[in-house]
């Protein structure tokens, strides 16, 4: 006796309807316990590094008119980031760029996308490890201590590494006290500017106003890295509460909070520094 089969339609229709349901259990997976100041902080911790590195080489390009190249930057992250904080509130789960792409252009694309942002990461690790061992050897060497700078910052990176496997829970509360010090240290440093003997207002006004289009380009290209942080908060939208909004309006606010203390930072900085410097 014959029995009856399944036509390929009916079989299609059952495959999609399960694969429709795969990222709702995924996401299921994930608690949602971050509102918009972690996203915010975390979003923040990505970027704030790139301050205490770039504007020393990038006024070796540029000179005293380096806030410019912080400001033409930050224009360029601007449709980057609006375009994330748009698929952000529309695919609010984890995995960022890689989700996207994934969705959109299939599982080769995606992987591909998903290979290239960690390669970013490892890069941008790598970028701010290098700040950070510079300012231990200043450190170390003003108070006469001898110590290997290479397993100091490979300690550090293994401590983060840590901190990131116990969960973005975890990484907001460490973050958020180290974000506010370092935020706090910045306009101090602002304030503190004011101050010096050799404060002239117009040192960087007059390097911005006398650069060549060159010379701005390519301060621009190097500080972009600064920015380079400010999307990948959309990698853990399946940790976010209310996603649909806190993320695109995380994302926004923290480019804004860093355009702000970049610029004012490079614009005081190369304001008290005296012009022989460069």
């Amino acid at each position: 006796m014959a029995t009856s089969r399944p036509s390929s339609k009916s079989l299609n229709s059952h495959v999609d309807a399960l694969l429709d349901k795969v990222p709702d259990k995924i996401k299921n997976t994930l608690s949602r316990t971050i509102g918009l100041a972690g996203v915010v902080i975390i979003s923040l911790s990505a970027m704030l590094p790139g301050i205490f590195i770039t504007p020393t080489f990038a006024a070796e390009i540029m000179g005293p008119g380096i806030w410019l190249a912080f400001l033409l930057a930050a224009s360029v992250v601007l449709p980057a980031a609006i375009s994330k904080s748009e698929l952000a509130s529309g695919m609010p789960s984890s995995g960022g760029s890689y989700v996207y792409m994934e969705r959109t252009y299939g599982p080769l694309i995606g992987t591909i996308s998903g290979l290239g942002l960690w390669t970013s990461f490892l890069l941008k690790s790598a970028f701010a490890l290098i700040g950070f061992s510079a300012y231990f050897v200043v450190v170390t060497t003003y108070f006469d201590i001898e110590m290997d700078i290479l397993v100091l910052s490979l300690s550090a990176l293994v401590l983060i590494t840590i901190v990131n496997i116990l969960g973005v829970k975890k990484v907001k509360a460490i973050q958020t006290p180290v974000v506010i010090a370092t935020v706090s240290l910045l306009l101090f440093i602002c304030a503190a500017a004011f101050f010096v003997d050799d404060f002239d207002v117009s040192r960087p006004i007059d390097g911005a106003l006398n650069t060549d289009v060159w010379s701005l380009a390519e301060a621009s290209a190097f500080v972009f890295v600064a920015y380079a942080g400010v999307t990948k908060v959309a990698a853990i939208g399946g940790e976010v509460k209310n996603p649909e909004k806190n993320l695109p309006a995380g994302i926004m606010l923290s480019l804004l909070i860093a355009t702000v203390l970049y610029s004012a930072i490079a614009f005081l900085m190369m304001a008290a520094i005296p012009g022989e410097w460069w």
